[in-house]
């Protein structure tokens, strides 16, 4: 259905755009597909096949553009929905992922499970952690354990360590597990064996 006075239709929408160079009296007609978030509106000036198109809730257009014919202008809008609706599959592809690779890390991340972080720029500071408590499938509680040195690791400025499981040495963090593990204010934390060495240092 033509939409006459286009401007002050604008102006009455949530998005508050506004069609840029359409005169009021032009007739302006809305194009839209179910399921993508975005709007197309085209309309004739000066013998020419104009379309203007936005995404989301962006008052700028993503184009705005005239053309040789109303088939040439058809063309170029089903291109413009189609790349959102591949941009969105795309997206929601990702989020899926990204949500597997969280519940799958989850499962892992039992009680009694060692964790891994490291931080620093001129040295490499290590830190271990024990998972003590899960609280729901993403919620866990941890607390720091103390480290050892491995005999005969040590040189100028470094040395190999390993985590001391069940030796705490801080009170329980409540703490969210992420698609990468869990993130502390000074790095995020990695799944570890009980058994294995971690390089560490301390500059010169």
């Amino acid at each position: 259905m033509a939409i006459k006075n286009p401007i002050e239709k604008q102006r009455a929408q949530k998005q508050n755009r506004k069609l840029q160079l359409i005169e009021s009296k032009c007739t302006v007609r809305e194009h839209v597909r179910d399921g993508i978030a975005a709007i197309a509106y085209t309309y004739e000036m000066d013998n020419r096949f104009l379309a203007i198109a936005y995404k989301g809730k962006a008052i700028k257009p993503k184009w705005h553009c005239f053309y040789k014919s109303p088939e040439d202008r058809k063309i170029a809008i089903e291109r413009f929905f189609d790349n959102l609706a591949n941009e969105q599959q795309l997206k929601e592809e990702q989020r899926e992922g990204k949500q597997k690779k969280r519940s799958e890390l989850a499962k892992r991340m039992a009680p009694g499970t060692l964790l891994k972080g490291s931080w620093g720029y001129d040295q490499t500071n290590v830190d271990f952690y024990q998972i003590t408590k899960k609280f729901s499938q993403f919620k866990v509680g941890i607390a720091r354990i103390a480290e050892e040195e491995v005999p005969d690791s040590r040189q100028f400025d470094s040395c190999r360590v390993r985590p001391v499981k069940d030796k705490f040495i801080s009170q329980e963090e409540i703490h969210i597990i992420t698609g990468f593990g869990i993130k502390t204010s000074l790095s995020t934390l990695r799944i570890i064996e009980p058994d294995s060495e971690h390089y560490k240092s301390w500059g010169r």
